[in-house]
């Protein structure tokens, strides 16, 4: 008699380099002869989940960046410029040094938010736990029969403080500026643990006349850890190659330096036993267990662990060129390429499971929670046998591929105010390749606008006034200060903005197991956006505020100096 009970306790696993929890308590089919099985005991511990996500995509907060990156030939972008378009470089007329931070927030922050996140968690775990465990046919419990769903205990998500972005540009000749910078693109880390998981089964073999009784006892402990982050170390300059009065055009060219580096961890803490006949006790992990036999590869290792380190480095350039007018239409183009980088784990690199033969499931099975418990293979005289699994894929090398585009931007002037519009034709595509499976998208085409808003320096007209209400909405509490104070603070150049681009292309998944994303990444959606606020105090001083930005979240600010 055989049959198969799917998914007994909580596995935490990865997948595609990226982490994910993913919960399974659930039945297989039973044969029709099948007896169910006993459940006496389950416990599902308690789970904690630190997650910090920093992306810096855009840029700064000044100038154009603060517009979701656009390309712009009026918006002053500073240093800023030897990553958007290093030919506007050549228009810098002094020296000017950027920093970009942001604001930590997150769940911690708000403990109303977070309180109700972690009970409707936990009331998932709740139904999903109490499902499986219903299935009459499936278990038999009894009225001392405790169990226990998995308790989220603590959660911290959000974005941490860090800094974003450094810049520095200077003029060396009357035509030609110098820059550099350094940014993180993207950081993310993620820390899940679940302790504390324990269950207790039994199951008889044999007939009424000759049974032996088993008894399953399992402790489980899971630790599973991810950081990934990429830098970028960018020198560049700009040319002033026509500079009359009707007209100024430039040329520029800047040389980046990508780093990502990748780490994984997965530590699992596996103990328990079988209870042969209510008095043998056949232990897990006992390495002077009598009963098996080494020479002939029996083991009783009751273990999971994977760890492995990235590094990749890619190069790429910038190439741009500005055509500035006094009036009508000012031009910009940009041909930006970007490197792809494979990702190889580096020496020390170690993927082991070992589950008791009791536990069904390929390791690729395993890490996707299609285990399967059947006591009915449980031996008298080996009970604790285990077997080697693949988990291999854990630590698998994988590709991150970056698109290189020519972008055109076009900039029109209402009086003291810019309307920016961009074309972007991408050559490549955006995905992440792990193993067979890659997800990404195919990149065709980008649409971008916006609009650089210039408000007034002073109080004193009934417009300084109405606007008020809306800076308040972008927190521009400390503009307000400065502006009312302007005579003290030489508060100048304030501006609202907003602006973004949307990308078209095909979406890319290649994993079976899961359905819907592949349309879903084929759709238009914003590549970038960014809502902020500017302004200048003590002549020289430019402060920039996100509020929010797609997809670099929320509450970033740039500070830069003009020397």
């Amino acid at each position: 008699m055989k049959r198969r009970i799917f998914h007994l306790l909580i596995y935490l696993f990865v997948f595609s380099g990226a982490f994910g929890t993913v919960l399974y308590a659930q039945n297989g089919e039973e044969e029709e002869d099948a007896e169910p099985s006993e459940l006496h005991l389950f416990r599902g511990g308690y789970m904690d989940v630190t997650f910090g996500l920093n992306l810096n995509t855009i840029g700064g907060s000044l100038g154009s960046s603060g517009m979701g990156g656009l390309l712009s030939s009026k918006v002053y972008n500073g240093a800023l410029n030897v990553n958007l378009n290093p030919a506007m470089l050549a228009f810098n007329t002094s020296s000017h040094a950027i920093f970009d931070s942001r604001i930590g927030l997150g769940t911690k922050i708000n403990p109303g938010l977070n309180k109700r996140i972690l009970n409707s968690l936990n009331a998932s775990f709740d139904s999903s736990i109490t499902n499986t465990f219903s299935d009459e046919d499936a278990w038999i419990q009894f009225p001392e029969t405790y169990i226990q769903p998995t308790k989220m205990r603590n959660l911290d998500v959000g974005q941490a403080p860090n800094i974003g972005l450094m810049a520095f540009s200077m003029p060396i000749t009357e035509d030609l500026t110098l820059a550099a910078s350094y940014n993180y693109p993207m950081s993310v880390n993620l820390d899940m643990g679940l302790t504390g998981v324990s269950a207790k089964l039994a199951q008889e073999q044999g007939t009424d006349e000759v049974a032996i009784r088993f008894d399953v006892l399992m402790n489980i402990s899971l630790l599973m850890q991810m950081q990934l982050q990429m830098s970028n170390l960018t020198l560049g300059g700009g040319y002033t190659l026509v500079d009359t009065p009707a007209k100024k055009v430039a040329a520029g060219l800047s040389i980046s330096r990508y780093q990502v580096d990748n780490i994984r961890r997965l530590q699992a803490d596996l103990s328990g036993m079988v209870v042969v006949g209510g008095a043998d006790e056949r232990y897990f992990n006992n390495v002077a267990d009598p009963n098996l036999n080494s020479q002939l590869g029996e083991i009783n290792t009751f273990s999971m662990n994977a760890y492995a380190n990235y590094r990749s480095v890619g190069y790429g350039y910038t190439l741009g060129f500005v055509y500035q007018t006094y009036q009508g239409i000012n031009a910009s183009l940009v041909y930006k390429n970007r490197p792809s980088f494979e990702l190889i784990a580096e020496e020390g690199a170690y993927a082991n499971a070992f589950m008791p033969v009791f536990i069904t499931g390929t390791g690729d099975e395993l890490l996707q929670g299609e285990i399967g418990v059947v006591l009915d293979s449980l031996q008298a005289n080996k009970p604790n046998l285990t077997t080697e699994r693949n988990i291999g894929s854990l630590v698998s090398n994988g590709n991150l591929n970056l698109p290189s585009s020519v972008g055109l931007g076009l900039d029109f002037m209402l009086g003291l105010h810019t309307v920016v519009f961009n074309y972007t034709l991408y050559n490549g595509e955006i995905s992440y390749k792990h193993g067979s499976n890659t997800i990404g998208k195919q990149t065709r085409h980008g649409i971008g606008f916006g609009m650089n808003i210039r408000l007034e320096d002073r109080f004193g007209s009934s417009a300084s006034y109405a606007t008020i209400p809306l800076r308040l909405l972008l927190l521009d509490i400390d503009g307000i200060l400065f502006q009312a104070f302007g005579n003290a603070t030489g508060f100048a150049n304030s501006y609202f903005r907003f602006g973004g681009n949307v990308m078209t292309g095909i979406g890319i998944d290649t994993r079976e197991e899961v359905d819907g994303y592949e349309e879903l990444l084929g759709k238009a959606f914003p590549q970038s956006f960014s809502l902020g606020r500017q302004y200048s105090i003590f002549d020289q001083i430019d402060v920039g505020v996100t509020v929010l930005a797609i997809p670099d979240l929320m509450v970033k600010y740039s500070v830069g100096i003009r020397f």
